[in-house]
């Protein structure tokens, strides 16, 4: 198996819920990156309009997929973020939201870098 260090990606472990077929976790990076272009956008107009509810849904969403993939830093922020929005807490989630987004961010930069590698 190829060995990778990044800051957030993980990626033994990522291949371990792959079931070890880097087919599959390449394919599941792949979804992980165009899913989490589409919620970054619907967590920012949920946070904009005060929707705790559906931002809850879609940051456990992002939760759950991150910890797949291998970034359990972001899955452990996004989890942070679930429990505070679904306890309603709007300040919280906006005084942190961008912190989750720049963290994201640097989950996608390493994916890119790592799926860059396996062309």
């Amino acid at each position: 198996m190829d060995t990778y260090s990044f800051e957030q990606l993980d990626i033994s472990l990522g291949m371990e819920y792959a079931l070890n077929k880097k087919p599959f976790y390449i394919d599941t990076l792949e979804i992980y990156l165009e899913e989490t272009a589409q919620s970054e956008i619907e967590l920012k107009e949920f946070m904009d309009a005060g929707d705790m509810q559906n931002y809850a849904i879609s940051v456990h969403a992002l939760k759950s997929n991150s910890r797949i993939v291998g970034a359990v830093e972001m899955g452990n922020f996004a989890e942070s973020m679930e429990r505070s929005s679904k306890a309603g807490d709007l300040q919280y989630v906006r005084e942190h939201h961008y912190e989750l987004m720049d963290l994201l961010e640097n989950v996608r930069t390493e994916i890119r870098a790592y799926l860059k590698a396996q062309e």
